[in-house]
């Protein structure tokens, strides 16, 4: 039988997550989860979560809460008031039905409420609890930073980047998007994708402890590495600096360049017309060329590229067999060929925000083909919904409940 056969199912199909999460780590995991075909419920507060009340007023006039628009796509949502005996009773039912829970608050804010894993997984042996915060919980490794609440700059700061990030001698810079929510975020999808493969060889579940600080240390390696060894700190941005590469600009933007080795080195020589700098012993090493690249190679270059497009620049490039790309901007983006091509930029038709368009699911099978998310649901859209299909209460229940302001 051909291993080409396309499947009909998605590869998380069949996986029920509860989402605790709010703001922009846990949402983005569990985002990913529900594109790749995972029953991803959203639990929020009656009031909704706190992104829910981030908004962006669009050029033609419309109040948007974008965040919540991408992050909440393809999820169901319901309202439960977790600080209620009731609302902490109906959620431990709704765990005895789950595979997975994914919560990013503080460490001890889920055992405050009596909805710690330890509690968890005595209702279901089985459940997989992935937590992100800033500094991790105490159940596995307990940091001294544990209890400290860390949003994205924290934990840039906190974890090195923003040390070997910005200009020699300048300030520490930050990334210009959350790097330190979008990578713990991937961390925990992989995490729980791991201890869910676990779980089918032990039939025990448990808990993925992901620290953001932790997961964008493990980027500082280099910088680690190199203080170590030679017991000096980079400089900033030096560390991009062990071969030559960089941005330069050009006629309608900037293009960025690389080359690492000798015999890309000399054909990138004899594509500036400087062949003679291939055998200069100042340019011998990359980490040689890449010294100078801001006093030598980056005038050298806007020099050459002063009268070419983008376009123009890295199709030369890529003819001369040189890696190079545009700098491109979010308008850009949009009008990609390759995120075109590849599904990366999609439209939806959102019933409360209108037309959208969002980036698409960056993750690609074989066997499953791009499917549209639905989009993200109201407040509450689906409690009545879930909970007569996951705990099976009734028509006047569920009132009841709704008067009593449990959901």
């Amino acid at each position: 039988m051909s291993d080409s056969s396309p499947l009909v199912t998605k590869p998380l199909e069949g996986v029920r997550v509860l989402d605790l999460a709010h703001v922009l780590a846990g949402p983005y995991c569990t985002m990913l989860m529900a594109l790749n075909g995972a029953e991803v419920i959203k639990v929020e507060p009656l009031q909704g979560e706190m992104f829910r009340h981030h908004k962006l007023v669009a050029k033609d006039g419309r109040q948007v809460t974008d965040a919540v628009a991408f992050l909440h796509r393809s999820k169901k949502a319901i309202t439960l008031d977790l600080r209620t005996e009731k609302g902490k009773d109906l959620l431990k039912q709704m765990v005895a039905t789950a595979d997975v829970l994914v919560e990013n608050f503080t460490p001890q804010t889920m055992r405050r409420l009596g909805l710690g894993y330890d509690v968890l997984r005595e209702i279901n042996p089985r459940l997989v609890y992935t937590s992100i915060s800033g500094y991790g919980h105490d159940d596995i490794l307990k940091s001294p930073y544990s209890d400290r609440p860390a949003f994205n700059i924290v934990a840039q700061a906190a974890s090195g980047l923003m040390d070997i990030t910005g200009e020699p001698g300048g300030a520490p810079l930050a990334a210009g998007l959350s790097l330190g929510d979008f990578v713990p975020a991937v961390f925990a999808l992989s995490g729980t994708l791991m201890a869910l493969r676990m779980r089918d060889l032990t039939g025990i579940g448990q808990h993925v402890d992901i620290a953001m600080c932790d997961c964008l240390a493990s980027f500082s390696q280099i910088a680690i590495t190199e203080n170590y060894l030679t017991g000096v700190l980079p400089d900033r941005n030096n560390l991009l600096r062990g071969n030559p590469r960089g941005a330069f600009k050009v006629k309608d933007g900037y293009v960025v360049m690389t080359t690492i080795g000798d015999a890309m080195w000399a054909r990138f020589c004899t594509f500036v017309g400087r062949p003679e700098l291939s055998s200069d012993p100042r340019f011998s090493t990359d980490r040689l060329r890449g010294a100078q690249y801001d006093t030598v190679i980056e005038p050298l270059l806007s020099e050459w590229g002063k009268d070419k497009t983008r376009r123009e620049v890295v199709d030369a490039f890529i003819a001369a067999d040189l890696p190079a790309g545009p700098v491109q901007s979010a308008a850009d983006l949009l009008d990609c060929p390759h995120m075109k091509a590849r599904d990366m930029i999609v439209e939806v038709d959102d019933p409360v925000h209108g037309h959208l368009v969002m980036t698409g699911n960056p993750l690609k099978f074989s066997a499953v083909p791009e499917a549209t998310p639905t989009p993200a649901p109201k407040v509450g859209q689906d409690t009545d919904e879930v909970l007569s299909a996951l705990l099976g209460l009734r028509e006047h229940d569920i009132a009841d409940l709704r008067r009593q302001k449990i959901i």
